[in-house]
């Protein structure tokens, strides 16, 4: 995926690039669509979800990565996401998060392999 693909696209509200065989996503890749509210990123090889992978879309709401292979999230992967309350990480190969995710409404994390010791996130918001 090339960091411009969407530079044209800047009203674009809804992206759906499920299984299109993406293997990773660059940073920035979709900071070109400011206006873009819901991503769907789901069934693509991605292992590891690196830092700015998403930065600059402050409206989007909803992201999903689900059936996809990650494994890895980096610290700041989901800089940039102020409006953020929707996150997919189903069937996944996830061992922890280490990364704070209070900010979020729903979170579906169902078919990965978390060790809910290593995932501070859900002792904090459940205690």
């Amino acid at each position: 995926m090339d960091r411009l693909a969407f530079a044209k696209l800047t009203n674009l509200v809804e992206l759906d690039l499920s299984g299109n065989r993406q293997e990773f996503i660059p940073s920035h890749a979709f900071s070109q669509i400011p206006e873009l509210r819901e991503l769907k990123i789901n069934s693509n090889p991605i292992s590891r979800l690196s830092n700015d992978a998403f930065v600059d879309l402050g409206r989007l709401v909803r992201l999903e990565l689900s059936g996809c292979r990650v494994g890895t999230i980096e610290i700041w992967a989901f800089r940039g996401l102020p409006a953020l309350e929707w996150l997919r990480l189903d069937n996944n190969r996830l061992l922890a998060v280490q990364v704070s995710l209070l900010f979020l409404v729903h979170f579906s994390f169902s078919w990965n392999y978390l060790i809910l010791e290593k995932a501070p996130f859900l002792r904090k918001k459940f205690k």
